[in-house]
């Protein structure tokens, strides 16, 4: 047993104690957001430094799992408005997202009418070699990802899409020697490609200038923009275009309306998995979603936009469109 003196020295020297001096009291996490109750340190459990950290704050605990990173600010969930991340859907939101999956299935038979009947052409030695290194970048990020973070971030729509180049570019390699591989990768062809550009351009102009503006402290706003710069950022939100590029130079063919369906097939996808699993948890990776508001209807508008403008821009077949708004 801890002679009375010892125990007493070692009360006096806890964090606890030391607000206690200051006239504060101990803050104390909540298990659920990590958020402080009051004024002072925040004295973090043991539960909530390793999982619930990971899944609480937008960058994802911000360093090696065997250290607390505790020079590494995160941004918190709680810190979006509450009427954003609590309360019931609006009908608006409801009848948006059931429209739109009635339209990826109303137009099923015609896009898979337009798959295309070409499969991917066998690649040079030198084509061979840049899909090889692009694979073995690819696997090496989500390698730093896993050591430095864990599986957390692959639920993310950013590390979706960097797993969707890997398993197309895979395909380039692979497709003359299976009629199933060839299959997938023209599934995967146009996702892979414009999905890096919503990913880019989402992040860098929408997403990060918001996660700034939310962040009240300034020390922990400056260490976000440094963030960004990081390895690991600058690969998932800016590599992925060059390698969206090298799947297009590689395997080059025109657009057309099955790739513009498989691609808002994979948003819709994701939507309803971020709706139906991660919001009602409280990991509001994307709060431009949030179903909570009739303004959501925008939102979504102009995130299929986002998808359907790069279509258009590189010539991919807009007739069956053109048709339906005619109609």
């Amino acid at each position: 047993q801890m002679p009375q003196s010892a125990a007493a020295g070692k009360r006096a020297s806890s964090p606890e104690a030391g607000i206690r001096k200051q006239g504060k009291s101990p803050t104390v996490v909540s298990k659920r957001t990590g958020g402080d109750d009051g004024d002072g340190v925040v004295a973090e459990s043991k539960e909530f430094r390793g999982k619930n950290r990971r899944l609480m704050s937008f960058i994802g605990g911000g360093g090696d799992k065997k250290t607390e990173a505790k020079d590494k600010p995160t941004f918190k969930f709680d810190s979006f408005p509450l009427w954003l991340r609590e309360g019931s859907w609006t009908a608006t939101a409801v009848v948006y997202i059931a429209c739109f999956g009635a339209l990826i299935v109303y137009f099923a038979p015609t896009a898979l009418s337009t798959f295309p009947t070409t499969v991917d052409r066998t690649l040079s030695i030198q084509e061979k070699q840049i899909a090889g290194a692009c694979i073995a970048w690819n696997m090496y990020i989500l390698y730093i990802m896993l050591r430095d973070v864990g599986y957390f971030p692959i639920v993310t729509f950013t590390m979706m899409s960097w797993t969707i180049l890997l398993f197309r570019i895979t395909t380039l390699l692979l497709a003359p020697y299976s009629t199933y591989i060839a299959t997938l990768g023209q599934v995967l062809h146009a996702p892979a490609i414009m999905n890096a550009l919503v990913v880019c351009s989402i992040w860098w102009f929408v997403l990060v200038p918001l996660i700034t503006l939310f962040m009240k402290n300034p020390v922990e706003r400056m260490w976000f923009i440094k963030f960004n710069f990081s390895f690991f950022l600058l690969n998932v939100h800016c590599v992925n275009l060059v390698m969206a590029y090298v799947v297009f130079t590689l395997q080059p063919r025109p657009l057309i309306f099955f790739d513009l369906w498989c691609t808002l097939g994979v948003a819709l996808v994701y939507l309803v998995f971020y709706q139906s699993v991660l919001d009602p948890r409280g990991i509001h990776l994307y709060i431009i979603l949030s179903p909570r508001t009739h303004l959501c209807c925008v939102t979504y508008s102009l995130l299929i936009g986002s998808f359907v403008a790069p279509y258009w821009a590189a010539g991919g077949d807009m007739t069956h469109l053109t048709a339906l708004f005619k109609a």
